[in-house]
């Protein structure tokens, strides 16, 4: 049973979905072509939630235990002391945002930074240094990657959204000359690509309201089944992908009514 079923009173909602200028019936794909296509998208999925297991929920639950068993008694305090201090946030209000209550960002933004990159730096540094990465050190990166309970990984995908969401949130020095930050450059390193929060996420989802069409419509799947929890995780990936939306094309427009002639004045 699919969501829409399971919740009676979103069938208003659905009807009105349907008759949005958007959802313009799509041209129905042959039956092989549809069962090829489902199975291949479950493929991707089963592929994407082994990935989740191995490289992303690990390096989240060992340091995310980590952190509350003991390291947060050191951590905690270093944040706190970078979050509160003035000399950052009036750098960050002067130089790096457009608003000053933007600078409650600048610790969290800076951390994610040097972490993401100073982790890249080195493992590339290593890499020219000794033709080859050691498993130790591939684990690590990855671990610093993800950040303790996913916080770096967290953060780099907050910030995209709302610089998808806000992106006058820079000076327009920086927008200039690097853009959206995370959206374009940091997110990069978490599997984003370049505008996918300006384009699909708010031209297609926010447009659509997660009605037909949109990329990440869900009103189709059963939540209680493994074979549909598959399906959502190709979905969502499309969606943050940005390279196959589902958004049908506009109805054409209705020709103008030709514009009337006025009858020549008769004369007296």
């Amino acid at each position: 049973m699919c969501m829409a079923e399971k919740l009676p009173e979103c069938q208003p909602y659905l009807a009105e979905c349907t008759k949005s200028a958007f959802a313009v019936p799509l041209r129905q794909a042959p039956a092989w072509r549809q069962r090829l296509q489902r199975r291949a998208n479950l493929a991707v999925g089963a592929a994407l939630a082994v990935n989740f297991v191995v490289f992303w929920a690990v390096p989240i639950f060992v340091q995310g235990q980590a952190f509350h068993l003991g390291l947060k008694h050191v951590l905690v305090p270093v944040y706190n002391a970078l979050d509160r201090s003035a000399a950052l946030r009036r750098f960050a209000a002067a130089y790096v945002y457009s608003r000053p209550q933007y600078a409650d960002f600048a610790a969290t933004a800076l951390l994610t930074c040097v972490s993401s990159l100073g982790a890249l730096g080195y493992a590339l540094h290593y890499q020219r240094a000794h033709g080859c990465l050691p498993w130790q050190l591939v684990a690590a990166y990855n671990f610093l990657w993800v950040g303790f309970g996913g916080r770096t990984m967290g953060a780099a995908y907050t910030f995209a959204h709302k610089e998808g969401h806000n992106p006058l949130i820079f000076q327009r020095w920086l927008r200039r000359s690097f853009g959206n930050i995370f959206e374009n450059w940091i997110g990069c390193l978490f599997g984003n690509v370049p505008y996918n929060f300006t384009t699909s996420h708010m031209h297609m989802h926010h447009q659509l309201d997660g009605g037909p069409g949109d990329s990440f419509y869900q009103w189709d799947l059963d939540r209680t089944s493994r074979h549909d929890f598959l399906l959502f995780v190709h979905r969502i990936f499309v969606h943050m992908t940005g390279c196959a939306p589902d958004r049908p094309p506009r109805p054409p427009a209705a020709p103008a009514a030709p514009a009337r002639r006025r009858p020549p004045a008769a004369r007296g």
